[in-house]
This record gives structure tokens, C-alpha cells and sequence, in this order.
């Protein structure tokens, strides 16, 4: 135990602050740096630009893991770690091409750096029970309850057994190898509430995945409805569409509303393991990745980072 960490039972707790010098000390800054005139604000841009998220956000992270009621997300106090759960964040935002440039950073074999950077990132994942959900009062008498999209993660070449390239996964929207995630963003607040994938981007179009995978069944059943854009045409009492007969103002809600999606999806795509067509593991670790950030992004939603208001 730490001497600036707080023990309660069996729990380690840090602050922001010590959250913030313990990841920046992980990567090389000594006694002097800390204590130099850079700025608070470039130390925690430091942070983030290695662990994804700023230092108050990994503090949360850290102790939910270890109180969360979600079984599959405690972390085993034996294996608690606070330099492999900064590995895992720093898998996750950057994405180490080689074993060198991991090796470079964390003075360790690749093998042992992924390894328990794995740990950490199937721990994260599992908090999806907690946080990427359906409410539990099925958004109350609400009807527009949110706005759906398909996004396209890039993604290594798999070898095809018979062809050059698999078109199965080939993605249109950014001519490579890709798989295509559904998600459905609430309409009142920050929240991802649906997820779906990763579907071969090349077999699974966005409609397709809606019919298909659940949604479109979970809505019909709840009597809801969501907001979408014009590659979702054919379900006219389950999808809004842009409409030209739609006054100005419902225009342009709409169009708020589907912008504020797509800012969703930049937030994940700042990841680099969900930005990279070198993405080098199988497709349930690409899954995994996916719901590991879209916890994080939740989390950072929560506490500080929200989309703007419709």
C-alpha cells in the first residue's frame, strides 16, 4: 500500500491529484517535472493523451472496480495493480504497434505487457452491465427515446482462404477491412443505452443489423421509437428520418440530435485500438476493445465530458 493511497477494508482509493501523478510517474517523470511550472492543464493533457481519460475519471474507474456488485468487473485483490490497470487504459488509447515501442515505454516484454493489459481491459468491459444499458423504467412515457447509427471501425486484412481480400468485411467508409457496431444514444441524457457488433462491415449494412440483431424487435415490443438518417428508410413507425415536410424546428432537432451521435462516435474513435487498421487480434478481442472504451466514454460522459443538450 501506497502512502498516499486510502485503504478502506480492502479497497485502495486516490484522488485526481494522485491519480494524475501516478500515471505521469509511470511514464518517466521524475521529482522535477512534477514539481515544474507546466501547467496543471498540460499535465493532465499528458495523462489523457496516454490513458485516455483525465485523471479524475481513472480514479472512479479504479475504485468501481473494486466495489462494483458486477462480479465479472471486481478485481481480484490479489491481482490488484495500479500499473497494469494504466497499461490496459494505455492499450486501449494507444494501442502499441510492436513490442518495441511497448517495451520502450513500460520496460518489459510485449508478452507480459499484453497480458495483464488484458486483464484490466476485461474488467472494464464487464462494467458494461452498469453502464451501457437499457433504463430500467423503459424511459418512462417517453416515445423518442434516443438516436441509432451504425459506425465503421477499421481493422487488419483477414486472410481470406480462397481470395485475395474477404469482402465480408470490407467497410465503404473507409475502403479497408472494418466491422460496423450498432449503438443507440438516449435523446435526454449522455448515455449509450444499445450496442451491437462488431458485424463484418461488407455483410452487415446498418439497416440490415437493425432488422436483424434486436433492435428493431425491442422496439416494436416496448412501443419506442428513435431517430435516425436516411439509411434506415423502411421502418416508418419505428424510425424518424430527415423529412422535408418537417417544420424548422423538428428539422432541426433532428439534425441536433444525429450530430450528437456522431460526436459520440468520435469520442470512441480517439482510441486508437478502435481507430487502427493495423488492429492486429481476433474479433472478440475487437468486441472486447469496443466495450471497454465505450465504458470509459460513458464514464467520461458522466463526469464532465457530456454531449450537448438537443
Amino acid at each position: 500500500m501506497d502512502a498516499d493511497s486510502t485503504q478502506l477494508g480492502d479497497i485502495e482509493i486516490y484522488t485526481p491529484m494522485e491519480m494524475l501523478a501516478k500515471g505521469l510517474k509511470v511514464l518517466g517523470w521524475d521529482e522535477t517535472n512534477m514539481t515544474s511550472r507546466l501547467s496543471i492543464k498540460t499535465k493532465k493533457d499528458r495523462f489523457r493523451g496516454h490513458y485516455g481519460s483525465n485523471p479524475h475519471v481513472a480514479a472512479q474507474m479504479w475504485e468501481d472496480l473494486q466495489t462494483t456488485t458486477v462480479e465479472a468487473a471486481r478485481i481480484d485483490p490479489s491481482k490488484r495493480n495500479l500499473l497494469h490497470f494504466f497499461w490496459g487504459m494505455h492499450f486501449l488509447k494507444r494501442y502499441p504497434k510492436s513490442s518495441i515501442e511497448a517495451e520502450q515505454i513500460w520496460k518489459v516484454s510485449e508478452n507480459t505487457y499484453v497480458d495483464y493489459s488484458w486483464y484490466y481491459v476485461e474488467k472494464l468491459r464487464a462494467l458494461k452491465a452498469v453502464k451501457l444499458c437499457w433504463p430500467s423504467d423503459n424511459f418512462g412515457d417517453d416515445i423518442w427515446i434516443g438516436t441509432v447509427d451504425g459506425t465503421h471501425f477499421r481493422n487488419q486484412e483477414i486472410a481470406h482462404p480462397d481470395i485475395p481480400k474477404d469482402p465480408s468485411i470490407f467497410s465503404f467508409k473507409h475502403h479497408s477491412a472494418g466491422f460496423n457496431y450498432e449503438i443507440v444514444v438516449a435523446l435526454r441524457e449522455s448515455k449509450i443505452v444499445w450496442f451491437s457488433g462488431p458485424h463484418e462491415a461488407g455483410d452487415w449494412n446498418d439497416i440490415k443489423i437493425f432488422a436483424n440483431k434486436g433492435l428493431k424487435a425491442k422496439l416494436k415490443r416496448l412501443g419506442k421509437r428513435v431517430i435516425a438518417d436516411k439509411g434506415y428508410r423502411g421502418y416508418p413507425r419505428l424510425i424518424s428520418l430527415p423529412n422535408s415536410y418537417d417544420t424548422k424546428e423538428v428539422s432541426k432537432f433532428k439534425s441536433r440530435a444525429r450530430c450528437r451521435h456522431e460526436k459520440l462516435n468520435g469520442k470512441i474513435a480517439e482510441f486508437e485500438c478502435m481507430n487502427n487498421i493495423g488492429f492486429r487480434h481476433s474479433k472478440e478481442k475487437l468486441q472486447a476493445c469496443f466495450e471497454a472504451v465505450a465504458v470509459i466514454v460513458q464514464y467520461k460522459m458522466e463526469m464532465g465530458e457530456p454531449l450537448y443538450d438537443i
